[in-house]
């Protein structure tokens, strides 16, 4: 079974290497054809796999991306070292390995999430911890805010939130239009209300919140320039969203923070009330508030945020990128 498995991480790193070729070398129509065909046919080929099997697959495959040393595993090694020093060298290779297998276990479980209802969805929850603050935040009836850092598995929020009312959500067009259209349709059918970034998508997304809907938002995300300020965030000056704090002007609504940590078994939701100072008036105040949040939750598990993410790409004195030589 491990040389199955072997062998077959093999095969998805030369397809997604074949991939990257065409993308570098083409811009044709039918090489874009060819990208989506194989791109949604491997994702449909892995949904058919029973879980077990599916998770192991992904765990070759990242040990097998590990030992390459690609660059997600170079960006992993340099948050987990920047934001850890007091780990030894060994202890900060074995924490950065467990977190990178762990976000490979992410893709394997959107092949069944995108394919699968949200009751069997709802059936990989074993545990909610704290659901009676997501209760009484909806039961006020003045919206909510529903913030959930990458951690564990997100996805499954487009499932869930669902059920405690109006799901509304900003996104940003893809750059692969095939990946798009797939992802809208699906989350669509969840009962999910995609609103496009722009003026008037901010507008339509207050309007929902204010009356009484729920917002899906990803607080750790590095904005564009002129979306965010530098603040604390794990001891170091990270750029953060100010989105947040512009919708807590305009809104009466309450904010949640959480996220599904992932166990041998299922997932443990987790729904967290914020730091109090993030309704400061306060722009600073809020946004440390929001990343001391953010924090809180990261303790609990904190192998399973997304640490191969470039989260302190933006310094603020803009001389060099955190990551230049990575």
């Amino acid at each position: 079974m491990l040389l199955v498995l072997l062998i077959l991480s093999i095969c998805a790193y030369r397809i997604t290497k074949f991939m990257a070729h065409i993308r570098e070398h083409s811009s044709s129509p039918l090489s874009h054809k060819i990208e989506a065909f194989i791109t949604l046919a491997l994702f449909h080929a892995l949904a058919l796999l029973p879980f077990p099997v599916l998770k192991r697959l992904s765990t070759a495959f990242t040990t097998l991306t590990w030992h390459l040393g690609t660059k997600g595993v170079k960006v992993t090694k340099r948050n987990v070292e920047r934001c850890y020093p007091q780990l030894s060298k060994t202890e900060q290779e074995a924490f950065a390995k467990r977190s990178f297998q762990d976000f490979g276990h992410l893709f394997a479980e959107m092949c069944k999430l995108y394919t699968k209802p949200s009751h069997w969805a709802e059936k990989q929850i074993i545990e909610t911890r704290g659901q009676a603050i997501m209760e009484e935040a909806v039961a006020k009836g003045k919206g909510v805010i529903v913030l959930a850092p990458h951690m564990g598995n997100w996805e499954l929020f487009s499932h869930i939130l669902p059920r405690f009312g109006q799901v509304s959500a900003l996104y940003r067009p893809l750059k692969k239009a095939f990946v798009e259209e797939f992802i809208f349709n699906v989350r669509k059918q969840q009962g999910a209300e995609l609103i496009p970034i722009s003026r008037r998508g901010l507008i339509r997304l207050i309007k929902a919140i204010n009356g009484g809907g729920i917002t899906w938002i990803m607080p750790d995300q590095c904005p564009s320039d002129g979306s965010g300020e530098h603040v604390p965030f794990l001891g170091h000056s990270a750029y953060t969203m100010t989105l947040v704090y512009s919708l807590l002007r305009r809104c009466e609504s309450t904010i949640v923070f959480a996220f599904n940590e992932r166990t041998d078994n299922g997932f443990i939701t987790h729904y967290l009330a914020p730091d109090p100072d993030i309704y400061s008036d306060d722009k600073v105040t809020s946004l440390t508030a929001m990343n001391r949040s953010i924090e809180s939750c990261i303790s609990i598990c904190p192998e399973q945020f997304q640490w191969e993410y470039k989260r302190f790409k933006r310094s603020s004195d803009k001389t060099r990128c955190f990551y230049d030589d990575v």
